[in-house]
């Protein structure tokens, strides 16, 4: 029986130092049948060099560029020329295991129009694996709720195996002025048109924690905060999308409210911007009575509760817990 395509979409900028790494593990997939679009954004280094180098030796890769739009731009871009049946994200800083699109592929069945795996945090001096393997044949609600849940599967698009079918037949693109947990948003749409959802046994997916990351980056700004307040934006989205399922508005609001706090927390460590740092000690704690209620776990519950109580203690003791492995 001839394998799907599945199409790989990676969006590349300035990466010249990863790049390499991670497309030498799509071609060492064990599944073979594949396409592997990359979108270079406007990168300044040698990443558009390299992705050349390697087209030239694998037939299956085709690589675009285009002026710098951001990564759901470039990912966006890179939907619009995929032919795959099946599309998966990779970021360009990250590695796969050459088994990863075969266990994704082989998780999809007849009635199950996405599938996600485990993946490894990889920290300098530290992995940490999560898998959800007990997790399957969930109803577009549950889904939702498990993605909401940090401590599972999460938002990521870079773990999942989507229906190109279902992507085109509802025009399901990521929000390009969403800068921050729009993949879980495009998720979040994507789950709303699929029959269920699925996870593997396995974690095969390499998601590289380091200080260059633009989701870890510590310097702040205006714009850097206004950024950041988007991914307020893209949870109250999935509120309204999801508002016929109270446990996932309840929790898609909570999701708003602790991320309001995460904010606080870096902005009131950097020290940058007392008003905006006062402006948003008020918004979270609006939050505080959806937060209590929600199905959050606790640490995220006494995070965000010991933010508003004590936040210019509880911003130093959390935001160095965070950011402790990523000194690369």
């Amino acid at each position: 029986m001839n394998e799907p395509l599945v199409s790989i979409i990676i969006p590349v900028y300035n990466s010249e130092k990863y790049i390499a790494e991670c497309l030498h593990s799509v071609f060492r997939q064990e599944y073979q049948n594949i396409e592997v679009i990359v979108v270079d954004d406007g990168s300044s280094d040698k990443s558009h060099d390299i992705c050349i180098n390697l087209a030239a030796e694998n037939h299956c890769l085709k690589v675009f560029h285009k002026d710098n739009g951001g990564v759901s731009a470039a990912r966006n871009f890179g939907l619009d020329k995929c032919n795959g049946e099946f599309v998966a994200f990779i970021d360009s800083d990250d590695f796969i295991e050459p088994h990863h699109i075969k266990s994704l592929v082989g998780a999809i069945g007849s009635d199950i129009d996405c599938s996600i795996c485990g993946y490894f945090l990889d920290y300098r001096g530290k992995t940490d694996m999560r898998v959800f393997s007990e997790l399957h044949d969930m109803n577009t609600h549950q889904a939702m709720l498990n993605m909401l849940d940090p401590s599972l599967y999460q938002g990521f698009l870079c773990n999942k195996l989507f229906r190109k079918k279902i992507i085109d037949s509802y025009h399901i693109r990521l929000k390009e002025d969403i800068f921050y947990c729009e993949d879980l948003l495009f998720c979040a749409v994507y789950f709303r048109f699929s029959s269920k959802i699925s996870c593997t046994a396995s974690a095969t997916y390499h998601y590289r924690q380091h200080s260059e990351s633009f989701v870890n980056r510590q310097e702040h700004s205006d714009k850097r905060t206004k950024h950041m307040l988007t991914a307020i934006t893209a949870f109250r989205k999935c509120a309204e999308l999801y508002n016929d399922s109270p446990e996932v508005v309840t929790l898609a609001l909570a999701r708003a409210g602790t991320e309001y706090a995460r904010i606080f927390r870096r902005v009131c460590c950097s020290k940058s911007d007392a008003r905006s740092a006062a402006d948003l000690l008020r918004a979270l704690r609006t939050y505080r009575s959806v937060v209590i209620r929600s199905s959050l776990n606790s640490k995220e519950k006494i995070k965000f509760i010991s933010t508003c109580i004590m936040p210019k203690t509880a911003s130093k003791f959390w935001t160095a817990r965070e950011t402790r492995f990523l000194k690369w």
